[in-house]
């Protein structure tokens, strides 16, 4: 071969090359100097040189990242924020996991398709069996760490916070808003389990912490700024059982009081108004009437009833019976004030009978219907005006020493007499 040939062959070599150097920069581009944005675009990423990626800045990602899919052991780390715009999947079944000292945002567009469409997906087979094996789908554990309390006034902490907004200009009907929807589902043919929880929300201080001010396990919240054109309502509770077999308890809403200490629960229900006028008022405390009661509305403590099972008709098993109010002390000119439904009576002081005021015998009735029953006490007569704030036939005396009543009821405008017994 000529010297000439040799140095074209040569420079054929340099040529080749060159080239090839620039497809492989091409090919393999140089990573991004650190300290700066790793910026993955569309490119779909895969690790599995069983290596683990740390981006010492932010790390965008554009479209898919698959991380680690290869290596056991492959953790990722992000020393400061993870945005993933479309689709990422993190960590593997071998436990890697994804740490980050900044936050993780994840976006995503609903596509246009009919069915369910899920930003992050958490999915996974439970298969643990032994003793003690917990699994859970997601884990918060968020923890104010000691000395670090706060001089202000406005801390809010929560594990999980959702908001689900909807600034759509036009709706159809049928399009439902919920903040958050929990299932807990048995789908095991021929299994058993124990028990299905679909939600436990406990609020707890610990036998260590200092004083809470107001301790309440769960919440509800209705506030409607604009017009709700059907239903208002703070909760919902229903049972719907489907099984023929009946269980052996069915109920739907148990509030039960496991005090271990201290004087007791002041109340199982305690209803509320926020006094801001007549606005706030209910119209019915308790409303049953879109129930049917197979037995009676109400059962009591030592299960007597009342029942409402027949229209216009209140039945109350075992007997009614009144509380007896404070004996009252008269003398001649006093209006009886009762405390309640039965009232006893005495004579202050000794040696001569006691007779009401001559305009107001008895202050007037709390509502019409309100019943009074007024019973002699004394060994001295007590003598109850007729026409002051009353409506007798005369005036009534009920006699010293025989425990006289005299039963009345309150017509909007006196106390009337339904009945007298002289004993």
């Amino acid at each position: 071969m000529s010297e000439i040939q040799k140095r074209w062959v040569a420079y054929g070599i340099v040529a080749v090359a060159v080239i090839i150097a620039a497809l492989l920069g091409m090919r393999y581009p140089m990573p991004e100097p650190p300290g700066e944005v790793v910026a993955l675009g569309t490119t779909h990423f895969t690790n599995v040189e069983a290596e683990d990626i740390t981006a010492t800045d932010d790390l965008t990602v554009g479209d898919r990242l698959s991380v680690p899919i290869i290596a056991a052991s492959d953790d990722m780390t992000v020393t400061d924020n993870l945005v993933v715009s479309d689709d990422s999947m993190l960590g593997n079944a071998a436990g890697d996991t994804t740490a980050m000292t900044g936050t993780a945002t994840l976006y995503g567009y609903r596509d246009a398709t009919t069915g369910y469409d899920y930003f992050t997906t958490i999915q996974g087979n439970t298969t643990g069996i032994t003793n003690g094996a917990k699994t859970y789908g997601l884990y918060v554990s968020l923890t104010r760490p000691a000395g670090y309390g706060s001089n202000g006034s406005d801390l809010d902490d929560a594990g999980i916070k959702v908001r689900v907004d909807s600034h759509a200009t036009t709706t159809t009907a049928g399009t439902v808003l919920r903040g958050i929807d929990v299932e807990a589902k048995a789908d095991n043919p021929g299994g058993t389990v124990s028990n299905i929880y679909g939600g436990d929300i406990t609020a707890k201080s610990d036998t260590s912490a200092g004083s809470v001010n107001v301790m309440q396990a769960f919440g509800t919240n209705v506030q409607n700024n604009a017009a709700v054109t059907t239903t208002l309502r703070s909760a919902d509770f229903r049972l719907f059982r489907q099984a023929a077999t009946e269980p052996t308890t069915e109920q739907v809403v148990r509030i039960r009081n496991s005090s271990s200490s201290g004087t007791g629960c002041d109340c199982g229900l305690c209803f509320e108004s926020d006094d801001s006028g007549a606005t706030d008022d209910f119209d019915y405390i308790i409303d049953m009437a879109s129930a049917d009661a197979g037995t009676a509305d109400i059962r009591l403590s030592n299960s007597e009833t009342i029942k409402n099972t027949t229209d216009t008709i209140v039945e109350i098993g075992g007997f009614l019976a009144f509380d007896v109010g404070a004996t009252l002390n008269i003398t001649t000119g006093d209006t009886i004030t009762p405390t309640a439904s039965y009232q006893p009576l005495m004579v202050d002081g000794t040696g001569a009978a006691a007779t009401t005021d001559s305009s107001t015998a008895i202050a007037d009735g709390a509502e019409p219907g309100q019943i009074l029953i007024l019973i002699n006490r004394d060994d001295e007569d007590i003598v109850v005006k007729n026409g002051a704030n009353t409506l007798f036939s005369g005036d009534l005396t009920l006699t010293a020493s025989v425990s006289d009543t005299l039963t009345l009821v309150w017509d909007g405008g006196d106390w009337v007499s339904i009945g007298m017994r002289d004993n």
